[in-house]
C-alpha cells in the first residue's frame, strides 16, 4: 500500500470507488480511529494540508487527506513541499492527490511509484449505457433504451452522478417496475440543477445574460471546474458537428440524430434548434475555440477561469468564431465585450 497516490481523470464514481476500497484497506491495517480530510489545492496550499497529514489528532491512528485539483499546485516550493512528502511520508498519513484533467506537474508524477497514479477515463457512450442498464438490472428494476438515452443527456455519463440519479429513481419503484422516458422527465428534468448540458440547452434557446448565470451557478456548487465545463460543452458541439455531417450527407434530421444517439424529444427540439443557431463551419470554429480555452485553463489554471469561459459563451452567441485572447487584456477585454 502506497501512502500518496495520484488519481486522475473525470470519471469520479470510479475515483470514488477506489478511494472507498483503499479506506477499507487502510482501517483493516491500522485500525478505525483515523481521520479524514478534504482540501481543494486552489484554496489551501500544501503546507497546510501536510501539517495536518504530519500532525494529526493525539488519539487518532492514522490521517487521510484528499486533495482536490491537484493540477492546481503551483509554485516550485509548492511542488517541492509535495515531491518531498511522497519520498518521505509520515508513517500513518495518506495523500491522495486528484485532479479532473489526465495529468500533473511532472516533478509530482516523478516522484510516485508507478502503481500509485491511477486514471480513470470518461466513459465511452456504450459503456454508460451498460452501466445504466446493469444498475437496475441488479436493483431488479427495468429500464426503456429511449430512458436510458434520455437519462445520459440529462445527467451525463460519470457514474458518480448517475449513481445518484439512478438510486433516486429505484426508490420510487418497487422491483419489476419499468422506468421510462416519462419517469426521467417526471424525476430528473423538472429538478435537476444547473450542469453543462443545461448551460449548453440555454445557448441554444436562451440570452446570453441568462447563459451567464447558468454559468455562475455552476462554478458557485464546485460541482465542475473550468476544464471539465468547457470538456462538456465541446463534446455537446462535436455532436452538433457530427449531426450537420451526417444531414449533410443526405440522412434526414430524425435518421442522423438517432445514429448519434439523440432520441428523446426534448434533445431532438434541442438539435434541430442548434442546427439552426450554427452553421457546420461555426460549429467548427467554436470547436477549435474551445480547444484553445480548454489550453489557457489548463495554462493559468484558476486565473480568469471565469472570464475565459465567459468569453467562450460570448463567442457563440455573439462572434460564432474564436475571440483573440490577450493574457494581460483578457478581463478587460470582456468587460469591453459585455
Amino acid at each position: 500500500m502506497e501512502h500518496c497516490y495520484l488519481l486522475c481523470g473525470p470519471e469520479e464514481g470510479s475515483k470514488g470507488d477506489f478511494i472507498n476500497n483503499l479506506k477499507k484497506s487502510i482501517e483493516k491495517e491500522f485500525g478505525k480511529n483515523g481521520e479524514y480530510y478534504s482540501y481543494y489545492a486552489g484554496e489551501t496550499a500544501p503546507e497546510t494540508v501536510l501539517e495536518v497529514l504530519q500532525h494529526g489528532a493525539l488519539f487518532s491512528d492514522w490521517r487521510f487527506v484528499r486533495y482536490l485539483d491537484a493540477d492546481k499546485i503551483s509554485g516550485k516550493e509548492n511542488m517541492q513541499l509535495i515531491t518531498q512528502f511522497i519520498k518521505n511520508p509520515a508513517p500513518a498519513a495518506f495523500l491522495i492527490l486528484e485532479t479532473v484533467s489526465y495529468s500533473i506537474d511532472k516533478a509530482i508524477e516523478e516522484a510516485l511509484a508507478k502503481e500509485a497514479k491511477k486514471t480513470f477515463w470518461e466513459l465511452s457512450l456504450d459503456e454508460a449505457e451498460n452501466w445504466v442498464q446493469a444498475y437496475f438490472k441488479k436493483a431488479s428494476l427495468e429500464i426503456e433504451n429511449n430512458a436510458v438515452t434520455m437519462l445520459l443527456e440529462l445527467v451525463g455519463n460519470n457514474t458518480e452522478a448517475l449513481k445518484t440519479e439512478c438510486s433516486r429513481l429505484a426508490l420510487f419503484y418497487p422491483p419489476g417496475s419499468c422506468i421510462t422516458e416519462d419517469t426521467i422527465e417526471q424525476y430528473i428534468a423538472h429538478s435537476r440543477q444547473e450542469d453543462v448540458f443545461t448551460l449548453f440547452a440555454s445557448l441554444v434557446e436562451n440570452s446570453f445574460e441568462h447563459s451567464l448565470g447558468i454559468l455562475q451557478t455552476i462554478l458557485s456548487s464546485k460541482e465542475a471546474n473550468g476544464i471539465s465545463i468547457i470538456s462538456g460543452l465541446r463534446w455537446s458541439f462535436q455532436r452538433l458537428a457530427s449531426l450537420h455531417e451526417l444531414i449533410k450527407s443526405g440522412k434526414p434530421f430524425e435518421q442522423a440524430a438517432r445514429t448519434l444517439k439523440i432520441t428523446s424529444r426534448k434533445m431532438l427540439s434541442l438539435y434541430h434548434k442548434a442546427l439552426r443557431e450554427w452553421t457546420y463551419a461555426e460549429v467548427k470554429e467554436l470547436i477549435a475555440f474551445s480547444a484553445e480555452i480548454d489550453y489557457q485553463l489548463r495554462l493559468m489554471g484558476t486565473v480568469l477561469e471565469q472570464e475565459m469561459l465567459e468569453l467562450f459563451l460570448f463567442s457563440c452567441k455573439f462572434t460564432k468564431k474564436p475571440i483573440a485572447i490577450s493574457h494581460q487584456e483578457s478581463n478587460l477585454t470582456l468587460q469591453t465585450l459585455l
